[in-house]
């Protein structure tokens, strides 16, 4: 499935639509690399809340249900964070969930929202490993996918491209 710049305006709409109806006011919005950050940037910028971004290795196509534990990129945004910041974390769409525990692990906020532009998940909130996140509160979703289908973002590389 390969969405196009006129799907992720859609889904930003929509994601600006509910984020403003739940009425929180954010101390950050926290993309994570690499995923995230273009839909992180796009809501800083509508929304006026300043941007920051986390890096969490560890995914591949191959081992998509291997825990990260390590945390790179701008960290100066993340050590400026208090407990009780509120902090939306963004990034491009929910596997299973890992990515987002992990970076969460990081943020010394306790009031975390998340938001993604896909799911695999249909119920990510009360689906482990996110369940377990103490810390989480809402989760704002543009649209949910078939497990099984693969995404490519219009931000990412096509295969023709990575061969020339």
């Amino acid at each position: 499935m390969r969405l196009t710049w006129k799907d992720i305006d859609a889904g930003v709409k929509t994601l600006v639509s509910d984020i403003r109806k739940n009425e929180t006011s954010y101390t950050l919005v926290m993309g994570i690399l690499r995923g995230g950050a273009p839909l992180a940037t796009m809501l800083s910028h509508i929304l006026g809340i300043p941007m920051g971004v986390i890096g969490i290795t560890g995914y591949t196509p191959e081992n998509p249900e291997r825990v990260y534990r390590e945390c790179y990129g701008s960290v100066t945004s993340i050590k400026g964070l208090k407990k009780e910041d509120k902090v939306l974390l963004v990034d491009d769409i929910i596997d299973y969930g890992n990515t987002l525990c992990a970076a969460m692990s990081f943020l010394p906020s306790k009031k975390i929202d998340i938001c993604c532009l896909l799911s695999k998940i249909k119920a990510p909130r009360n689906t482990l490993p996110l369940a377990n996140m103490k810390m989480l509160d809402q989760i704002f979703v543009y649209r949910y996918v078939n497990p099984q289908c693969w995404v490519n973002f219009p931000w990412e590389a096509t295969s023709e491209q990575k061969k020339k």
